[in-house]
């Protein structure tokens, strides 16, 4: 009977040990120093969780830029086909997914015209 007992006192206990385990803890920062809670405050961060990176060293830099300034150096003229082309190439790329798998370079070639005059302009 006691080891029955004493069996059912330690699942209990094994229970409530998982059951705080996976309760979140915080860490906060304050200016008396830090402190742990449940409870999350202004700022607070939980602790064990993953840091998230705010940028990644290793990602290709965004072209944004340096496409708005080649599409800047062009004339007026070009500047305004490079902005037909972009919604061409937009529309020919969709006519072309919604034509049955794979696409015969006839069904391509529309898409490749407009690609060739946008690097053509140097858009």
């Amino acid at each position: 009977m006691k080891k029955g007992l004493r069996s059912l006192v330690a699942g209990v206990i094994a229970l409530a040990a998982m059951q705080a385990g996976a309760q979140p803890a915080y860490k906060c920062s304050t200016r008396s120093g830090v402190t742990y809670s449940q409870v999350p405050c202004a700022g607070a961060r939980e602790v064990g969780a993953p840091r998230i990176s705010k940028s990644d060293r290793n990602a290709v830099p965004p072209q944004d830029r340096a496409h708005r300034v080649q599409r800047a150096s062009l004339t007026p003229a070009k500047r305004q086909e490079c902005e037909l082309l972009d919604t061409r190439l937009v529309e020919e790329r969709a006519a072309l997914s919604k034509l049955p798998q794979p696409a015969t370079p006839a069904d391509e070639k529309a898409l490749l015209n407009v690609k060739m005059r946008y690097r053509k302009l140097h858009c």
